[in-house]
């Protein structure tokens, strides 16, 4: 990142996160200080103490303190680098950062964008016509919703030159659980090529160190005219190599044939949930409790059935919703008082319904797939018809025929879906994947209900056969493998 930046020989630079430095300390030992400025920003008072003593005897670099995002929006930099606060827009004041970024650039960004990318933007605002940035900042916002508006600045400003997409196995910052992408910057009418590439750790880095940006395309990188990429687009796609839907015959968007949503969100999970012995401890009635998975280590198999329910409700296990509008008797007048003595009503998700315990109206989902994962995500096909918090979205599948939706578990249970979903992850560090339902939503799927009959037909027998073993506890992975190479044999 530093090489980056002193290749161009600059004499003014900024880094707008200064924290103690470790940047600037990188740039005074790998050139002549005397012939740069460096302005530094640092919002934490003690930090910014203890930064000031350790550069004290350099009179060329000038630490100030203030937020970067309020802070002086008309200099210009030659050279500016960053490692900027990683905070979600429920972490920080995002409507007055925000609309502060907005009516500086006249563009408009999602309140749930992270931080980090409002010092980007802000960043090159700043930026001199010919100087450099280099940013290291979290893969997400590559394959995010609010991600979005971040890479149509990046490509309209046309300033972005490099991507290189750590890999997500590889923590970058010790005990930090966060993917890490560095960003290579520089504002200059020349060229519009942008050079992408995942780096399986940082220690790949430093054989390109001496020839990015010397020479016009480096082996191994994959480059892209600017006008190729495609800011509503999960950039996923330029820096894998095996893109499943450039390999499948048939695709559909997924949303052709089944709807992802997030589980229930009570705003108190405490408060809502029940197990058996809470309900007799408040003598709640049955008529007010529903059915639910509550967490997913309730779930063990790829089908969950009402002997599963019963089995975990026999356990004491979570697996009751609270429904204070389902039933009025004394005992829920009494839980409901209870509620507001406990300052429920008053929560961030309850003060904003009326009543504040009116449970937000979802259907039993047909099937659930998990949030989070670090090896393959599971489809569970939920056949007590139970509801579920959010430790789960819910598959609902469209309209269909009985044999339509077997096929459709079938194709979902395989790793032929898992396959066609990769993609569209969201990755965290130290291996950690994770989907929203638009991901999902979004994405593309073989077009099985263009298989011939016959095909059809094996496939549902298959995966009912499937599903019958998995009841009882027999992973049958042989049959499992037997459902996804049917669905390759005929779509690659």
């Amino acid at each position: 990142m530093v090489s980056w930046l002193l290749q161009n020989s600059p004499k003014r630079i900024l880094e707008p996160a200064f924290g103690l430095g470790i940047f600037s300390r990188f740039i005074l030992n790998a050139c002549n200080p005397k012939h740069i400025h460096i302005s530094g920003i640092e919002l934490d008072h003690h930090i910014y103490e203890v930064a000031k003593g350790i550069f004290k005897p350099h009179a060329n670099i000038e630490i100030s303190k203030g937020d970067f995002i309020f802070y002086d929006w008309s200099n210009e930099y030659d050279g500016i680098i960053c490692n900027p606060p990683y905070l979600k827009f429920h972490d920080y004041d995002n409507k007055r950062v925000i609309g502060e970024v907005e009516n500086r650039t006249g563009y408009s960004f999602k309140y749930t964008s992270n931080l980090y990318v409002m010092f980007l933007i802000k960043s090159i605002v700043h930026l001199a016509e010919g100087g450099r940035a280099s940013f290291i900042v979290p893969t997400e916002f590559l394959n995010s919703d609010y991600g979005v508006a971040i890479k149509k600045f990046l490509l309209d400003t046309n300033v972005l030159r490099y991507i290189f997409v750590i890999d997500s196995n590889y923590l970058a910052f010790e005990k930090v659980l966060t993917t890490s992408t560095i960003l290579l910057l520089q504002k200059d009418r020349t060229s519009d090529l942008v050079g992408i590439q995942s780096i399986e750790n940082v220690d790949c880095l430093s054989s390109l160190t001496d020839i990015i940006g010397r020479e016009k395309q480096v082996d191994g990188l994959k480059y892209f005219n600017n006008s190729e990429l495609d800011p509503n687009k999960k950039w996923s796609e330029y820096y894998r190599y095996d893109a499943p839907e450039n390999k499948i015959k048939k695709v559909v968007p997924f949303s052709f044939y089944a709807q992802v949503s997030r589980g229930i969100a009570t705003g108190h999970n405490d408060y809502f949930t029940f197990n058996k012995q809470k309900a007799e401890e408040h003598d709640i009635s049955a008529k007010t409790l529903l059915p639910c998975i509550t967490k997913a280590a309730h779930v063990r198999s790829s089908v969950f059935t009402l002997e599963d329910l019963a089995k975990l409700r026999e356990e004491n296990k979570t697996v009751y919703l609270f429904d204070g509008e389902r039933y009025a008797d004394t005992n829920t007048e009494k839980y409901l008082d209870y509620g507001v003595l406990m300052d429920v009503d008053k929560r961030y998700l309850t003060s904003k319904r009326n009543p504040w315990y009116r449970l937000e109206n979802k259907l039993p989902a047909d099937l659930w797939i998990g949030v989070f994962n670090r090896k393959t995500p599971r489809f569970i096909l939920n056949q007590a018809g139970v509801l579920n918090l959010t430790c789960f979205h819910g598959v609902h599948l469209r309209n269909a025929s009985k044999e339509d939706k077997l096929l459709m578990v079938a194709y979902l249970i395989s790793d032929a879906s898992i396959y066609m979903l990769d993609s569209y992850r969201r990755e965290y560090g130290n291996g950690l994947k994770k989907f929203e339902p638009n991901d999902i939503n979004h994405s593309m799927m073989m077009d099985i209900y263009s298989l011939p009959e016959e095909i059809k037909k094996r496939l549902i027998k298959l995966g009912d056969v499937f599903l019958e073993a998995n009841k009882e506890g027999d992973k049958s992975q042989d049959i499992l493998d037997t459902i996804t190479d049917i669905f390759f044999n005929y779509f690659r």
